[in-house]
């Protein structure tokens, strides 16, 4: 790591932190989930309204910088029209879009790229490179945005297979308590309101919520710090953690990822150069 910001003359400016952005999706169930039935003391046959089978989820897009900046959430619904009461109450800034599966696809990622995150590090890119650090997945690396990242001076770092649960710095610090938050969201909302399931039009405002709450600038500095991309610490990550064993553990994502192949030996760390 230390020799890619070097090679890219990015690790001796004073604002290397406000440089480095992580980027990635998860998703959130709309099924309201509970572990207790309140019911008068010696009722039987006591019932609960289930949310259906709990399949449905909303892919978001989160995204955050080394000196703990956190951009608006980028909503993915799964469908093929957006529709206005799907985009109300939402956090400033956020981004909604559609997709046929749900899942994020290039179009989406480009979408994100070019509408939220350009504009939000545009003002750094006329004394210097950015950093933009993703996992592997099909739909973050693709040539129309590589080339839209090289026209605007932005550089895609991509981890290797197998490896952003102790690389990846939203993994690592800021999305375990997220959603440790949105079961609480969860819970309070069906609370207030009785539903088996959250709906569309609640899903922004919930999702506001959430990133208010959980989304933090001291975890996103506890991601990048404990994966040690900043400040840049080799020694970050423990040995035991880098083992081949360890490397092919089950990387708990909303959406499949290539699989690593018998005897395929693990790459490392792939930059996309600005220039050929």
């Amino acid at each position: 790591m230390e020799g890619f910001l070097r090679e890219i003359q990015i690790i001796d400016l004073p604002d290397l932190a406000s440089r480095l952005w992580n980027a990635d999706e998860t998703g959130f169930s709309l099924a309201v989930a509970s572990k207790r039935v309140l019911a008068r003391r010696g009722s039987r046959d006591v019932h609960e309204t289930g949310g259906g089978t709990g399949r449905e989820c909303v892919t978001v897009l989160g995204c955050g910088s080394a000196d703990g900046i956190r951009l608006a959430p980028y909503i993915l619904y799964k469908g093929v029209n957006i529709y206005r009461l799907w985009t109300v109450d939402g956090l400033a800034g956020t981004l909604y879009s559609v997709s046929k599966s749900g899942w994020m696809e290039s179009n989406n990622f480009l979408q994100w790229f070019q509408k939220l995150f350009v504009p939000t590090v545009s003002h750094l890119l006329s004394t210097g490179p950015v950093v933009l650090f993703v996992d592997g997945h099909q739909s973050h690396i693709f040539l129309q945005l590589v080339r839209a990242a090289k026209e605007k001076g932005i550089h895609l770092y991509c981890f290797p297979p197998h490896t952003t649960h102790i690389l990846q710095p939203l993994d690592v610090g800021v999305y375990g308590p997220v959603k440790q938050a949105w079961k609480k969201v969860m819970k309070d909302y069906k609370t207030q309101t009785m539903a088996a399931n959250v709906t569309k039009e609640a899903f922004p405002g919930l999702i506001a919520k959430l990133w208010e709450c959980s989304f933090k600038a001291e975890h996103l500095k506890s991601g990048f710090r404990a994966t040690g991309l900043f400040p840049v610490n080799r020694e970050a990550i423990a040995a035991k953690n880098c083992t081949y064993q360890c490397l092919l553990k089950p990387h708990h994502k909303s959406q499949p990822h290539r699989k690593l192949q018998p005897h395929h030996k693990l790459q490392p760390h792939r930059k996309l150069p600005l220039h050929q």
